[in-house]
């Protein structure tokens, strides 16, 4: 199977049939039967999401979850770790990206050789244009840390686009334990200590959907990044073997 696209689902009742419905139809017009799945993962939804996934699910749109709600990174890591494809990419039910990122991203995955392919706002004119001053600068100012903290040269570690090769998602998912926001600085975190190649590629946010994210959430993720730093430190990782090897 060649891509898996994971989506996290909570408390998504209304938006997971028009979800799988738009994926089906741009990734049937690229692939062939077979060829791709569409995974959701219901992250212990307390509405009817678990209740409207049985019934969207067959053919290419594949469900799977478990009953109580642990956030978004423990939903993703849960997908990638059950996906079949050669390229697995997460993004979230309400398709923020569009579906053409989707595929440009796996394009670009494969062209650029890399085992983890980013969509970066950040390296898109209109990337931002639609976010409040609040969360521009919020970003601004923890990618600035970022970098100061932990060395991690990438522009855009938050975004809700990401692909993974199989072997990439296999060496990285395992070890990660963080299950809300900060996942995504974990999983990269990994990915370099890893030795994966990291890539990305211009995106823009076609649909900026309400924030889930709580006031609480960025003091918390400013811990989190101090903690993360410590704990991958002292990881074991596989490495992946060089071309050479």
């Amino acid at each position: 199977m060649k891509l898996s696209v994971i989506i996290p689902a909570y408390k998504e009742e209304k938006r997971v049939e028009n979800t799988a419905a738009r994926l089906t139809a741009a990734l049937s017009a690229r692939f062939a039967p077979g060829e791709y799945e569409i995974l959701f993962v219901n992250d212990g939804s307390p509405d009817g999401t678990e209740q409207k996934l049985r019934e969207i699910e067959g053919g290419a749109v594949r469900c799977t979850g478990y009953p109580d709600n642990r956030g978004k990174g423990a939903a993703v890591r849960f997908g990638m770790l059950e996906a079949a494809g050669e390229v697995r990419i997460f993004t979230d039910c309400d398709l923020a990206y569009g579906t053409d990122a989707v595929l440009s991203l796996y394009d670009r995955l494969c062209a650029d050789g890399a085992d983890v392919e980013i969509a970066s706002r950040a390296l898109h004119e209109k990337g931002y244009q639609d976010y409040s001053f609040f969360r521009r600068v919020l970003s601004r100012g923890y990618y600035v840390l970022l970098r100061m903290v932990t060395g991690l040269k990438v522009s855009d570690s938050q975004s809700g686009l990401k692909g993974f090769t199989a072997d990439a998602a296999r060496r990285i998912f395992p070890l990660c334990t963080v299950d809300r926001f900060a996942f995504d600085l974990e999983v990269l975190m990994i990915a370099r200590k890893a030795g994966c190649r990291i890539c990305e590629m211009p995106a823009a946010v076609i649909d900026n959907a309400p924030t889930k994210i709580r006031l609480s959430d960025p003091f918390r993720m400013f811990f989190d990044l101090f903690r993360i730093r410590r704990r991958v430190r002292k990881l074991k990782v596989e490495k992946k073997p060089s071309p050479e090897a």
